[in-house]
């Protein structure tokens, strides 16, 4: 055989096995960006729900506080309503007494 065909074969066989090492170093790089990118997105997945959990704990802390406020309203309703009694009552007796006054004048 000739040197040329030993040449091109020797070319051939280095080109073969650099375009190998080339191909089995990107697989690599590949499969650790991989790994990477899926510890990554474990940690964020454990990250988003840590605050769901949160968020729904806030969420029924405001439902709690929610019907509590509604029951304080209620409440300060029934106190209002008996503040207006008691105002009308004592507007009642000052009425009475200013008419006392007016039949009984001070000397």
């Amino acid at each position: 055989m000739p040197g040329y065909v030993w040449a091109a074969l020797a070319v051939f066989v280095a080109g073969l096995a650099g375009g190998g090492a080339w191909a089995g170093l990107q697989g690599v790089r590949a499969w650790q960006a991989g790994r990477l990118s899926l510890g990554r997105m474990r940690a964020q997945g454990r990250a988003l729900s840590q605050q769901t959990a949160e968020i729904r704990l806030q969420g029924e802390k405001t439902g709690r506080a929610g019907s509590q406020l509604a029951l304080a309203v209620g409440d300060l309703r029934r106190a209002l309503a008996r503040l207006g009694v008691i105002l009308a009552a004592v507007g009642e007796a000052q009425l009475l007494v200013d008419r006392l006054r007016w039949l009984y004048p001070r000397k």
